[in-house]
């Protein structure tokens, strides 16, 4: 019954909550039926508008219509007080037509009601009526481009709630003013009207207030570039609205943020947000929101090339515009559909339109979009070969986007003026302006820009799915609770008429033949099941109580057990006598009497309960006289590998040959599988050679520049890694892989890799690959800017090499962290990793890591203009691998040292340098570094004036970075020809050179690498997280288990100590002088609470079988209560003979004092 009245409750809590606005109605509806007075009538039917506006818009304008003719009415015969509420009421009811009519475009209908409005509340003298009117009638002159008038009227409002203290009427009233200046370019003023109403609606707790403030400065924000602040402020609006169920305010941020997703390149995202926004729109009949959502709608399909979608959209934007007289919705529409006729050749009828949408901005003083506009017609009359026309339009786009600060159109301007510069052979402006459109996309697209749209986006909606699973797994939760609660109760009310039939069969025993003993036991059981089903019912109340501690709730249950006793020794001592009584009867016999009172008390307790070495000539040499002593080809295999790590500096060209003549052992070996001549063991060994020897070839044709030769290598080494499951090997063919994708910037695959090489080296826990895929996976996000996320991964990389003691490691994550701090200007910071780094390789001898360290502390001193101590360095590095023969670090070496020496104004010398260093990279065969080398030289020519020899190596430089495909290179290399063309005055190649530098370094730091890289971190680290906050939960849960099992432990233990103790004194009751009567509860009371502890120990094992069902769980209680029963009576009856006995002895004695007493007398 209990769980009946807590399920009806929740119910009905439930169903209030999921009513609560139509409650409000439908109360509002009963007060009206209720009101004895017209004016309380009126007040009741437009107070339930403004709960219906949304959904039933049309229901809203028939009872304020009725409401006025109410006022009409009982206006005659109304008194004075009674005319002022009519008024005021009358006032409100066309004031909230007004806003029907507006909301559906129909802007002449909604400035008659207004003003109506406005002139009833001056004639009240209502000044807070009449600030709210001014207000309703600016937003009016908004909409229908009078933005004039529009400020007239919200400075008015503005007034009255300043004199009044009105704080959410100032709110609104500086919202709507920052509106108007926003939209005729005055952005600053905006921005301060905008904040002053925040501060307010945060002062006063105005949700909604604050919700459409954020939203507005939003779009501010957008429309300056700055995307992370435009994206924070839309979903802090989303949020709040969502909570209210704001349908108007979500519709408006939906597309809002389908905005920023378009112009971020996300246009299917993009799409579903509109697409939300039209639903929502739809809903509430909002035809100016519906019209705008279908212009953005077409607009993306128009992106896409899908002409049709976007022209049916386009279409019905323009018809619902019309017909609104939405003359700011017809400007921007105009402007789109006429573009795309345009592009559809129908050119005529699309200049039109254009030329419409102009006429219609300039009329409405909307500063932004008579530049877009200028932009667009004169992108057109370009293309119609009208290049002065086109000139004149870009001019002026070009100036009204930089007084209305918009970046986006600042960036159409630029790249218009730039193609008529370009038509009209004038370059330099046509550089000039290409370069100011980079720069204005760039501040767009921009990395962080990215990151905060694909983070706000990806918060939000991760937000919403936690959100829907936790109401999900509530909702699941509430109907298994209800399922549940509906079986127990059926239980509970078939155990309450089953306890009836057993306490009716007991009241019966006195009237049939039953032997004594079977009513007492009868009797036990009885009230053993009654006992228990109290303990079920009262448990969760114990449950809080005791905290579920185990002897707490013994005392608890014990008490309740002594509350119920006397019942029981009452119901005991009735039937025995009667049963006594019909027996004697029956035998005409007087039998000894049965013992009657037995005391209860219960117990209830519950428990839950890699290395690369460097080597001298000798090293090798012994390889060789070993190799050629080789028995075996798998001995010959590993020797021809360990030659190959010796020679991989000095003398790479090697190392090919050497990959190449493990090639030749492993087929020739593998080839005898075809006749079965080779065991499974050695196909594997083979396979495995065979596969590290493409690996290392891989590596050589990557060296030299011929990237797709060595990703058909690294490929290959895959496929057969693959084959024969060696997981090591897979992870760093994953590695390889994606460094070349790396060094090709493709971005999106080279991270796939580095992440799929990382979750193998996870699972066989590869702490050293771990940190090298760490490695990998920072020196990506270094690329791409995202100077935090590298320094995560570099750190995860250095503290698994010091868990490992990998001290080569650790050396490499200390330089790569400093390079980090140094490209971020903290340079002694970045100093102090690099010289941590070179501490470590001298102490372990590495003199090729020592060299690397020499040569980047050098680069910091050069980049610091400490040039003599960076030339320092640069020697240093330079001796170091001179000594142990490696080329291509003396190649870098030498081209740093030149750079130093030039500097200095050593300009012979830096050169000898530059060119010694070009030539090592010509005889290692290293391609991409000849192509820095030209790069390089040609800088400094240019810059000594030598521009012909300048133009020389930029040509080389790029010729050579196009065909071994690195885009880094190229963009090098174009930015030194781009220069070199702008002094030389040929500024179509210097435009086009600028162009392909923008290209190059657009394909590796891309919009897509950017959003790829952000997403496969984001998906890794939400994985991560997911991983580590359920290991956590499981901790925590242990840890409460191990803690509940220990308090459990301490109080079973003193339970059983407990009981032994009490069974012991029982045993001596036959010593002690106790009634007979007295035994029987002690015995009784000592059972319930080994019955207790019991059925606390079996319990866990009883609801396997049951599943919690109590009325399963009551009949398993009932059995073993009946299977100690037996035991019960054997202890009763022989204590209750040892007293009898004790007691008939000491009588005895007493009988034999008194006659000797009596003698005595």
């Amino acid at each position: 019954m209990r769980k009946l009245l807590f399920l009806f409750f929740v119910i009905l809590l439930v169903t209030k909550v999921g009513f609560a606005n139509q409650s409000k109605v439908d109360s509002l509806w009963e007060d009206y039926r209720n009101a004895e007075h017209d004016t309380t009538k009126a007040k009741i039917l437009v107070e339930i508008t403004e709960h219906l506006y949304l959904q039933y818009p049309d229901t809203m304008i028939s009872l304020c219509q009725k409401a006025i003719k109410i006022i009409d009415q009982g206006l005659p015969y109304a008194n004075i007080e009674e005319k002022h509420a009519f008024l005021q009421t009358k006032a409100a009811a066309f004031n909230n037509i007004g806003y029907i009519y507006n909301k559906r475009g129909k802007i002449e209908k909604a400035l008659e009601y207004y003003y109506m409005s406005l002139t009833i509340r001056e004639r009240n003298n209502d000044e807070l009526g009449m600030a709210n009117s001014h207000n309703s009638l600016g937003v009016t002159y908004y909409n229908a481009g009078e933005n004039k008038k529009a400020i007239e009227h919200f400075f008015l409002s503005l007034k009255i709630c300043e004199k009044f203290k009105d704080n959410k009427g100032k709110s609104q009233s500086y919202n709507n003013i920052a509106l108007i200046y926003s939209h005729q370019g005055e952005i600053d003023s905006a921005l301060e009207f905008y904040f002053l109403s925040l501060r307010i609606d945060e002062e006063i707790e105005d949700k909604e207030g604050l919700a459409k403030t954020y939203n507005n400065i939003g779009s501010i924000y957008n429309n300056q570039g700055i995307i992370d602040k435009a994206l924070e402020s839309y979903f802090l609006s989303l949020k709040i609205l969502e909570e209210l169920n704001n349908k108007n305010g979500m519709a408006y941020c939906y597309n809002n943020i389908g905005f920023i997703l378009e112009n971020q390149g996300e246009n299917e995202r993009a799409l579903e947000y509109h697409f939300l926004s039209l639903k929502l729109r739809k809903q509430i009949m909002d035809q100016r929101g519906m019209s705008a959502s279908y212009n953005c709608i077409g607009f993306i399909y128009d992106k896409q090339g899908d002409t049709d979608n976007a022209l049916d959209y386009y279409l019905k934007s323009l018809k619902l515009r019309e017909e609104i007289d939405d003359k700011r919705g017809m400007a921007i529409i105009y402007h789109n559909y006429g573009n795309l006729l345009c592009k559809l050749g129908k050119e005529d009828e699309g200049m039109r339109y254009l030329e419409l949408g102009l006429a219609l901005c300039r009329k409405l003083g909307y500063t932004a979009r008579i530049s877009d506009a200028n932009s667009k017609i004169g992108s057109w009359k370009l293309k119609f070969g009208q290049v002065k026309e086109a000139l004149n339009n870009g001019l002026e786009a070009l100036k009204l986007a930089r007084e209305a600060e918009h970046t986006e159109y600042l960036k159409r301007a630029a790249r218009l003026l730039s193609d008529v510069y370009r038509k009209q052979n004038n370059f330099n402006d046509a550089l000039s302006m290409y370069e100011l459109q980079i720069q204005m996309r760039d501040s767009i697209h921009n990395e962080e820009n990215t990151k905060a749209t694909i983070r706000q986006q990806m918060k939000y909606d991760y937000e919403k799915e936690e959100i829907i699973k936790e109401q999900q797994t509530k909702e699941e939760a509430r109907i298994e609770a209800e399922a549940t609660s509906r079986r127990n109760t059926l239980h509970y009310t078939a155990i309450f008429i089953g306890m009836l039939l057993v306490f009716g069969l007991v009241l019966a025993l006195g009237f049939v033949k039953v032997n004594p003993k079977t009513a007492e036991a009868i009797i036990f059981i009885s009230f053993l099941i009654v006992f228990e089903f109290l303990l079920v019912v009262a448990d969760p109340y114990i449950e809080d109580w005791s905290g579920g501690a185990p002897g707490w709730k013994l005392l608890f249950n014990a008490v309740l057990a002594g509350l119920i006793f006397p019942l029981h020794q009452f119901f005991e001592g009735k039937l025995k006598k009667r049963l006594i009584k019909v027996e004697r009867k029956k035998r005409g016999i007087a039998g000894p009497p049965i013992g009657g009172g037995v005391k209860h008390l219960m117990i209830g307790l519950l428990v839950v309960s890699h290395s690369v070495g460097f080597g001298q000539n000798s090293k090798i040499d012994s390889l060789k006289e070993v190799y050629r002593n080789a028995e075996h080809d798998t001995t010959r295999i590993n020797i021809l590998f360990a030659m190959g790590e010796e020679l991989i500096l000095s003398n790479p060209d090697t190392l090919l040959i050497i990959g190449e003549k493990v090639v030749a052992i492993c087929e020739k070996n593998l080839a005898k599988n075809l006749n079965k001549r080779i065991s499974l063991n050695s196909k594997k060994v083979y396979k495995s050679g065979l596969a590290e020897a493409y690996n290392n070839i891989g590596f050589i044709h990557k060296f030299q520049g011929e990237i797709d030769k060595g990703l058909e290598y690294h490929l290959l080494s895959l496929k057969i890694r693959e084959e024969i499951m060696e997981k090591i090997g897979i992870a760093e063919s994953y590695n390889n892989i994606g460094a070349i994708y790396k060094s090709q910037g493709k971005i999106e695959k080279a991270l796939e890799y580095f992440f799929l090489s990382l979750k193998i080296r996870e699972e066989i826990k590869d702490k050293r690959g771990m940190a090298q895929a760490y490695l990998w996976i920072g020196g990506i996000h270094s690329h791409q800017g995202e100077i935090e996320k590298s320094l995560k991964y570099f750190f995860l990389s250095l503290n698994i090499q010091k868990e490992i003691k990998d001290k080569r490691g650790m050396a490499f994550s200390y330089n790569n962290i400093a390079a980090i701090y140094h490209k971020q200007g903290e340079i002694e910071k970045g100093l102090e990793y690099f010289f941590l780094g070179l501490k470590i390789r001298e102490e372990t001898k590495d003199k090729g890591g020592m060299a690397y360290s020499y040569n980047y502390i050098g680069t910091i001193y050069y980049m610091q203009g400490e040039i003599e101590k960076a030339l320092e360095y640069y020697f240093l590095s330079l001796n170091l691998r001179e000594e142990i023969k490696d080329k291509k670090g003396m190649a870098l070496s030498y081209h740093s040292s030149g750079l130093a020496l030039f500097k200095l104004d050593s300009l012979e010398e830096g050169m000898r340098y530059l060119e010694l260093g070009l030539k090592l990279e010509k005889e290692l065969g290293h391609r991409s570094g000849m192509s820095v080398a030209y790069s390089s030289i040609g800088v400094w020519q240019l810059k000594l004036g030598k521009v012909e020899d300048a133009l020389e190596n930029g040509l080389e430089a790029i010729t050579i970075a196009k065909e071994i495909g690195h885009v880094e290179y190229m963009e090098r290399a174009a930015k030194l020809l781009s220069d070199v063309y702008k002094k030389q005055g040929k500024f179509e190649n210097a435009l086009s050179m600028y162009e392909l530098e923008i290209e190059m370094r657009d394909s590796i730091v891309n919009e897509e690498n950017q959003k790829t890289t952000i997403r496969q971190q984001m998906k890794y680290e939400y994985e991560k997280e997911q991983i580590l906050a359920e290991q956590a939960r499981n901790e925590e849960l242990r840890i409460q288990n191990e803690e509940l099992q220990r308090r459990n432990s301490l109080h079973y233990s003193a339970i059983f100590i407990g009981i032994l103790m009490l069974f012991g004194g029982v045993l001596m009751l036959g010593f002690v002088k106790v009634r007979p009567k007295d035994v029987e509860g002690i015995v009784f009371i000592s059972f319930l609470i080994l019955f207790e502890f019991v059925l606390v120990l079996a319990d866990p094992h009883i609801e396997k079988y049951t599943d919690g069902a109590p009325g399963y769980n009551l009949l398993f209680n009932a059995g073993i209560a009946g299977l100690m029963f037996p035991l019960h009576q054997f202890f009763e009856g022989k204590l209750k003979k040892r007293i009898i006995k004790a007691q008939r002895k000491k009588i005895r004695e007493r009988i034999e004092q008194y006659k000797k007493d009596t003698e005595e007398m």
